[in-house]
């Protein structure tokens, strides 16, 4: 009976801690923080997932909230694009979207119709293990990139992320190689950062990069075109007009409502810039004389949304009048709503 007993407990311990065993294993053989891994997944089992950098002094029911047309356009057509991480929109391509996945998911770039009918991929010949957050769409003396950031860190434990810039795609090269113009990779000057929002100002040379797990979330800097190949991000500012969840977040959704506030997407425009959380957007505007600094400190305008799920895409059109939105397919499988906003 001891023996069994003993047996019992051996095995149910081993299942207590596979998912420990599993998260080791993999960060070894990948040369990642492991404790650090450890560390971070422990607190999300614990209901300790954020980490505090601030207090916010803004209240949801303190922003303006924008009347603005939110119109359902279509599904996603695509079955290849089960987990939509990133949007982006160029002025060649004005009708065009061009997407990308979630990790999990071989590397590629697709292009849809502002409707969400498939129009087009890209494999990426990229071997390391990845984790695609967003892109960015921009135009460089007078030459259109598409910048693709590796930028995930869900365990706060990848000692460089990534940045990936090549030529824009071409709808009439469809399934071609893209070519890498070039990339680098970066860190933050203390501890790690889980990065689903990434903008790019061509006007300043900056990549801006928004962290996702801290409340308030901070905003980052790094140069467009740096000159080594390894970058310590610079810190910029916090996001302190983005409210924490409301008490009716937390009640209706116990388990993920506390996340509901979290940045999961980003776009700059011009003077405009847009952050998406999983359940709404934030409109910042630059003033004449401001830099995006200053522009960030203060308060935004509010754009309600409908529920969509894994809500973490976001792009301004290249006609500067709406901006898309798409999220996630519910279990990789379900269909992924494409949302265009009125914002002007």
């Amino acid at each position: 009976m001891t023996k069994r007993l003993t047996v019992m407990a051996v095995v149910i311990l081993l299942v207590l801690l596979s998912p420990f065993i599993a998260i080791a294993a993999f960060g070894f053989y990948h040369g990642l923080d492991v404790p650090s891994g450890v560390a971070t997944f422990t607190r999300g089992l614990l209901g300790n997932g954020l980490v505090e950098s601030g207090v916010n002094s803004v209240k949801a029911d303190e922003l303006t909230v924008l009347s603005k047309s939110v119109l359902w356009v279509g599904k996603l057509e695509s079955e290849d694009l089960p987990e939509t991480s990133g949007l982006a929109a160029f002025s060649t391509e004005p009708n065009l979207l061009f997407a990308v996945n979630d990790s999990g998911n071989p590397p590629g770039i697709y292009a849809l119709t502002l409707d969400g009918k498939e129009a087009g991929h890209w494999p990426i010949d990229y071997p390391d293990t990845h984790d695609f957050e967003d892109l960015a769409a921009f135009a460089l003396n007078g030459k259109s990139y598409l910048l693709v950031a590796d930028t995930g860190d869900n365990l706060h434990w990848r000692p460089r992320l990534n940045i990936l810039v090549f030529d824009a795609p071409d709808a009439e090269t469809e399934g071609g190689t893209l070519k890498l113009a070039w990339q680098f990779s970066f860190n933050f000057p203390e501890g790690y950062r889980d990065i689903e929002s990434v903008a790019v100002d061509a006007r300043s040379n900056s990549i801006y990069l928004i962290s996702k797990r801290y409340v308030p979330p901070e905003v980052f800097r790094l140069p467009l075109q740096p000159g080594g190949d390894v970058v310590t991000a610079e810190p910029v500012v916090v996001l302190d007009g983005i409210p924490r969840p409301t008490e009716r977040d937390l009640r209706e959704d116990p388990s993920d409502g506390a996340y509901s506030s979290m940045p999961t997407a980003f776009d700059i425009n011009g003077r405009d810039a847009v952050v998406v959380t999983y359940k709404e957007a934030y409109l910042y505007r630059r003033k004449l004389g401001e830099n995006w600094a200053e522009a960030f400190s203060g308060i935004p305008d509010r754009i309600r949304l409908p529920y969509i799920s894994g809500l973490e895409s976001v792009a301004f059109d290249s006609r500067g009048r709406y901006f898309y939105v798409t999220g996630e397919r519910e279990d990789g499988i379900g269909t992924a709503d494409v949302f265009r906003v009125e914002y002007r």
